[in-house]
């Protein structure tokens, strides 16, 4: 039967609640472990009920804005983190007790891994990021394998629902979670997710040698999944990508069927463009496409370079102006940039060093290199009245002998489409000016456009001018997300009800 307990979204319940953990935790040392697996359990299923109506409405588009609702957020994920950090003390305590049933040490164990996906999950939808602790995961894993629970059976209440679901896969719900919560997916679509593996449960099991392709956790290591066999011969799970394609492929026949997947919970209430989003980010996950494409040397060369939204705006706004860009000029900036037109610009010179379908390596140094940072936004140009190129930083690699950078890139735009600058409005007025991403497709589904993150968090209407007409949309699917950026695609929407003033 789930707890009753207080609504823990108001301050002095959550003192209450954190008093209540913190006299738990100090009482390790000198608790008999059968009292502490309860009251571990106990505290598990507090928080769970007081937070879940406030974690549902955090998944409402338009909240989270407020400093408010953040610090909740926060605070959510910390109490996740912490019953983790508590849980890995008190598996310890019950395995050195020679009294407690295995149930109850497997049950600690569970409840343990369900906060380490828990805290994951919600370093995205909080926006607070930090450092993952693989080896305690790890640890528990080991745990689970040599005392053959990974395939143990555990019955727990999440979010008021009750589950069922093994260690492993728990284990592997926790590594996947981390896995897609660098940024890519929106707080909804993290959600989905979730909801997703929750119902794939009776896949993600662990398998002691690879069969087909798959991912692998090595228990001995501080990092997360890896594709492929392990070649050192160190312990490893392993876990089939074709069993997770199968399941993801089963949501897509549902979805034609008229049957939205998951039937219950948050994820259900969700918009499908959340869902379809999900899906196609685990395509490139279970089919092998993460994988990275085969880069060529190339030949060494300065090219210039653009960082940060505000930058690479700025000179495609310029390149209007010079009637470089194909594209309108927003009403109301031609008085901008003058500066540019009497003085040169510093230019930001780095080289490139190899490429690929899928992005570069480039070499900065000095003041280049200051502000590529992983997750920034950047625009290049390769050769000489061509268009500007969108990339995202991925990895960044000081040279332990120099003052330069290797600097990893990942494209965003079709080299041979360009840019182009798009004055977003509100009924309020002029939002800001943008970047307009063509897709591929001639259809129109793939275009995007590059906007502050900070717009996708409102359910906000926003209106554009193009062809002597003006067009309502609103933002849906992230496509890719990084400093205060996304790359974020689009709808038309009614715009009948607004009253539209351009400039």
């Amino acid at each position: 039967m789930p707890i009753s307990a207080p609504d823990l979204t108001s301050a002095q319940a959550r003192e209450e609640y954190e008093r209540e953990y913190a006299a738990l935790f100090d009482s390790i040392p000198v608790t008999p472990a059968r009292v502490l697996a309860q009251r571990f359990a106990r505290l598990d299923a507090r928080l769970d009920a007081g937070m879940t109506e406030a974690k549902s409405a955090m998944l409402v588009p338009s909240l989270l804005s407020t400093e408010e609702d953040h610090a909740l957020g926060r605070w959510i994920q910390r109490q996740h983190a912490e019953l983790a950090r508590m849980g890995c003390a008190i598996v310890l305590a019950v395995l050195g007790d020679s009294r407690i049933e295995d149930a109850s040490a497997w049950r600690a164990l569970a409840l343990t891994l369900v906060h380490m996906g828990e805290a994951v999950k919600w370093e995205l939808i909080a926006g607070r990021a930090g450092p993952r602790d693989y080896a305690a995961l790890h640890e528990l894993a080991r745990v689970a394998l040599e005392r053959a629970w990974l395939h143990m059976p555990c019955p727990i209440v999440v979010d008021r629902l009750m589950r069922t679901a093994t260690i492993d896969a728990l284990y592997f719900r926790a590594l996947l979670l981390d896995r897609f919560s660098s940024g890519n997916l929106s707080r909804q679509q993290i959600e989905v997710l979730d909801a997703f593996l929750w119902e794939w449960a009776p896949a993600l099991t662990a398998l002691p040698e690879p069969a087909g392709p798959v991912m692998r956790a090595d228990l001995d290591s501080d990092h997360g999944l890896r594709y492929g066999p392990r070649r050192d011969g160190g312990a490893c799970l392993y876990l089939s990508l074709d069993a997770l394609e199968a399941r993801r492929l089963g949501v897509i026949e549902a979805f034609h069927e008229g049957r939205v997947v998951p039937e219950q919970g948050r994820a259900a209430q969700i918009r499908l463009e959340a869902h379809v989003a999900v899906l196609q980010q685990l395509r490139r996950a279970f089919t092998g496409d993460e994988a990275r494409a085969p880069r060529e040397p190339a030949e060494a060369t300065q090219v210039e370079a653009w960082v940060g939204l505000g930058e690479v705006t700025h000179a495609l706004e310029t390149e209007v102006r010079a009637g470089i860009a194909p594209a309108e000029d927003p009403p109301g900036t031609a008085h901008r940039d003058k500066y540019d037109e009497v003085y040169d610009r510093p230019r930001r010179m780095v080289r490139l060093m190899d490429a690929s379908d899928t992005g570069w390596l480039i070499e900065a140094a000095d003041a280049a290199a200051a502000p590529l940072v992983v997750g920034e936004l950047l625009a290049l140009r390769f050769h000489a009245g061509t268009p500007l190129v969108l990339a995202c930083v991925v990895r960044c690699v000081r040279q332990a002998e120099s003052a330069t950078l290797l600097v990893g890139l990942e494209r965003l735009s079709n080299p041979g489409l360009p840019l182009r600058p798009c004055a977003l409005r509100t009924e309020h007025g002029l939002e800001g000016t943008y970047v307009f991403v063509p897709g591929e497709d001639s259809s129109g589904r793939q275009d995007a456009f590059v906007v502050p993150y900070r717009l996708l968090e409102s359910s906000e209407r926003f209106f554009v001018r193009h062809g002597g007409h003006d067009f309502a949309l609103g933002f849906n699917r992230v496509r890719r997300r990084g400093r205060g950026w996304a790359l974020a695609g689009y709808e038309m929407v009614d715009a009948t009800a607004w009253e539209i003033v351009v400039a």
